[in-house]
């Protein structure tokens, strides 16, 4: 449209570098602001999220004092923050009258702009650089490697289309917000479908597995991991003939977060695989232990190895059960959201590198029916195991509709905004 001069009757396009009064970004104080727990918020890129809002879960503070002598960079009503470095560089949210703190400033990360708004109206230029549109004119000026960004030159870069006077501003913003927010009930809707579809599978996996002896079916105990399975075999000494036999290699990104399974395996000569990796078999359960991949349940049974074998990231526990225990009885445990959560409680090691020691999964304890029956137990597993195959599935496939739905209600989010500013609405 700003190629061919379809606008609409008294609209007219502006460039945001023609009609900016203030861009600016903020500051920290020497030193950074891992020490203060109070004081003024201090707003970074980690907190602007993806859909032109907020998120405070992390919030960073600098002391009153810094604050007091800063001049650029505080957050007032109605400023757009943009994003001006790093993977999320041209992220873009409004600070409106929800805005939850007082006084705030930015981080050297942010940008604040105004505009004169007898021009254009601030938030209806939010939304256009909101727009895949006005993302595309903003990240047309960046510049350096993965950590680049964008610098104060980025606003010549982007034109916006627009309605000459206030009171067609006024209206044009109605019309969108008034569609703007049925979608978003519409999303509001659809998170909650999503979050008790994600429940369903624990709330099945929680019924299944008693962690209490008052919970447990009659001749059913409660028995450590380390007695029904061994954890993090070690190497055997001769694993093959040959330097050139094959075996499979699976890293960490292979294993899918939300099915649970192998979705890569390397093929690779034995003699290519050094002694440094986790070692496992054919039918052995991996379990991520470093966080964030632990969190976010990533784990799967080793099936259609090559020879059988496998060699894979230094991050798995490896869990071979005994034959009188089902992989996937053992698999389908740790998958439930309640086992890792108390897995969080044992981290150790460094913040953000943390990981779940070998001690608390051999210590762990697992119902299991009938052990002292093996025959009968194997049996019960596996009408057990075959009932949760049958939900998973179902809640797999709702998932991947759940997902299809989410992308329609983001691409109408887009549609909307296009067709404002095509003059279409």
């Amino acid at each position: 449209m700003l190629m061919n001069n379809s606008l609409p009757k008294n609209w007219v396009i502006s460039c945001v570098g023609d009609i900016y009064k203030i861009l600016e970004s903020g500051s920290r104080p020497s030193g950074g602001v891992k020490a203060f727990s109070k004081g003024i918020p201090s707003i970074g890129a980690e907190h602007i999220n993806n859909r032109g809002g907020f998120n405070f879960t992390h919030i960073r503070y600098v002391p009153d004092e810094f604050a007091s002598t800063v001049r650029k960079g505080k957050i007032e009503l109605e400023d757009i923050l943009i994003v001006k470095d790093g993977a999320t560089t041209g992220r873009v949210s409004f600070v409106n009258e929800n805005f939850p703190y007082p006084s705030a400033i930015l981080n050297e990360h942010v940008f604040k702009l105004k505009v004169n708004t007898e021009i254009i109206n601030q938030k209806l230029l939010f939304y256009y650089l909101y727009s895949q549109e006005g993302q595309k004119m903003i990240l047309s000026s960046f510049h350096g490697a993965a950590q680049g960004g964008i610098n104060q030159q980025f606003i010549k870069s982007v034109f916006i289309p627009h309605p000459v006077s206030e009171n067609d501003h006024i209206a044009l913003l109605t019309r969108k917000e008034a569609l703007l927010y049925q979608l978003a009930e519409a999303r509001r809707l659809h998170e909650k479908i999503v979050a008790d579809t994600n429940r369903l599978m624990d709330a099945v996996l929680a019924e299944i597995y008693p962690t209490n002896e008052e919970q447990l079916p009659e001749g059913w105990r409660l028995l450590p991991l380390s007695e029904i399975c061994t954890i993090n075999p070690t190497r055997p000494r001769n694993l093959a003939n040959s330097d050139e036999a094959l075996t499979s290699f699976v890293p960490m990104a292979a294993v899918d977060d939300r099915e649970g399974r192998i979705t890569d395996l390397q093929a690779r000569p034995f003699g290519e695989v050094k002694r440094g990796y986790t070692y496992f078999e054919e039918n052995d359960v991996l379990f991520a232990k470093i966080t964030p991949c632990m969190e976010n349940g990533k784990a799967a049974i080793a099936r259609g190895l090559i020879n059988r074998f496998g060699f894979g990231s230094t991050e798995f526990h490896v869990l071979r059960s005994t034959n009188q225990i089902l992989p996937e009885w053992i698999y389908y445990f740790i998958r439930r959201e309640s086992f890792r959560q108390e897995a969080k409680t044992k981290f150790r090691g460094a913040v953000g590198q943390q990981r779940v020691p070998a001690d608390f999964l051999e210590t762990h304890l697992i119902p299991v029916p009938f052990p002292d029956n093996p025959e009968k137990s194997l049996a019960i597993q596996q009408q057990i195991i075959t009932r949760v195959q049958t939900t998973s599935g179902e809640v797999a496939e709702a998932q991947i509709g759940n997902t299809k739905t989410g992308t329609l209600l983001s691409q109408m989010e887009q549609s909307i905004l296009a067709q404002a500013f095509r003059g279409e609405l």
